[in-house]
């Protein structure tokens, strides 16, 4: 090529040469994981009430409830890199299920129950406090976000929820998906050059779950028309239950996972 002389030929490989020479001093042989886990999911319960003066309108369903939630399952995947030092972050997907229900605390009654279907996914950051230049053991502190789907299964979301009025618009529980920030902890053990265990602790946190339903009621709106023109002022609108939880949900996870490095 015209104009292309040895000296471009000397800089592109010096170029060519720092640059995997610092690819190669920030990431070593191995600092690629995929992991496959399964563990344990434990729902924190969230206690709301429906009562006066907050809800006037609310009389026949006035109250203290229980979002009550049992432990359950969840298994998924990682994809990870880890740096020379202390750092390094991985994607995480998981799937799993826990046995959910709203329970009338003066009666202990089970109001609704269901079994939603959570799908998470994360970008985690990882801080290992003892580095990882030596030792076959790295516990780390790790923080990250992402999202949740809280799926529901068509007879879940068909069922007409018993704590909406029978004037309300929505009177069904609707998929729900949140923003979520956790943070946890744990190890990886290096087995040898290939394999390796993760053992996994964190809190996954989110708004309070309300499936579709407002925290407040949604007062209604009367139909409004100009005597005089016909013309329409104000659209109705018609009243919306409200499922009053607020605060944080607390979804606490631990896990156990085989690691293959790259």
């Amino acid at each position: 090529m015209k104009g292309y002389t040895d000296e471009n030929n000397c800089a592109l490989v010096c170029f060519c040469g720092n640059y995997s020479s610092v690819c190669a001093s920030r990431y070593r042989p191995g600092s690629i994981r995929l992991e496959f886990y399964g563990g344990i999911t434990i729902p924190q319960d969230k206690d709301f009430d429906i009562d006066f003066p907050q809800f006037p309108q609310l009389n026949p369903v006035r109250g203290s409830y229980t979002h009550d939630f049992s432990p359950g399952a969840h298994g998924g995947i990682r994809i990870g890199v880890d740096s020379k030092g202390h750092f390094g972050q991985d994607i995480d997907y998981s799937y799993g299920t826990y046995a959910s229900k709203f329970v009338n605390r003066a009666s202990g009654e089970s109001l609704f129950s269901f079994t939603p279907r959570v799908h998470q996914i994360s970008w985690n950051a990882i801080w290992y406090p003892g580095g990882q230049s030596e030792g076959k053991v790295f516990p780390y502190l790790t923080v990250g976000v992402g999202g949740t789907v809280n799926s529901l299964s068509q007879r879940t979301a068909t069922a007409t929820f018993p704590l909406a009025l029978e004037e309300s618009l929505n009177r069904h529980l609707r998929t729900d998906n949140t923003f979520t920030f956790n943070t946890g902890f744990g190890a990886r053990f290096r087995l040898n050059k290939r394999y390796g265990v993760r053992v996994d602790v964190r809190d996954y946190m989110s708004r309070a779950l309300r499936y579709g339903f407002l925290k407040f009621p949604h007062e209604p709106l009367p139909l409004i028309i100009d005597p005089d023109t016909g013309k329409v002022l104000q659209e109705p609108t018609p009243f919306e239950s409200p499922l009053p939880i607020g605060g944080l949900f607390h979804r606490i996870t631990a896990s156990v996972g085989f690691v293959y490095y790259f």
